[in-house]
């Protein structure tokens, strides 16, 4: 949880504090997810969150994976331009994402959802067995999370 904020903050720290910037990075929360009902050991699936921002000013998604002890924290960083003339109506994306089932052992997400009153991060969640255990294939994808 602390290397996600303080992953936030040097995002923040190295690309928006150019003179003349209009625009700002934020942690959006994940609305929803589709995890397949399990992995099979050695193959890569694609997994895809949902997420809702509050106008068409949201540029530039990217996804935060990182590894919390056995599990993985995943959230959506996105920049937003700071403009008047953005439409305040809500808009729902779908970013998809790939996992490489390599461990043998269940794959728990925790899907960051905000933060409570104070301050704390909010996390859904979600556990993935892993099925084959003994299937030794190996499957070379780009791009993919482990």
């Amino acid at each position: 949880m602390k290397r996600l904020i303080v992953l936030f903050f040097i995002v923040i720290l190295t690309t928006c504090c150019s003179d003349g910037d209009d625009y700002y990075y934020q942690l959006v929360p994940i609305e929803s997810s589709d995890f397949p009902e399990f992995f099979e050991y050695g193959y890569v699936y694609e997994v895809s969150v949902q997420y809702k921002v509050s106008n068409d000013c949201f540029l530039y998604p990217d996804l935060i994976y990182e590894y919390d002890q056995d599990a993985r924290n995943v959230a959506i960083v996105g920049t937003f331009v700071d403009e008047n003339s953005c439409s305040p109506e809500e808009v729902l994306f779908d970013y998809v994402f790939r996992v490489h089932a390599i461990q043998t052992e269940d794959y728990i997400f925790r899907l960051w959802q905000g933060e409570d009153e104070n301050g704390d991060s909010i996390y859904e969640e979600v556990i993935v067995p892993v099925v084959n255990v003994n299937n030794k294939v190996e499957h070379g994808f780009k791009e993919t999370h482990t």
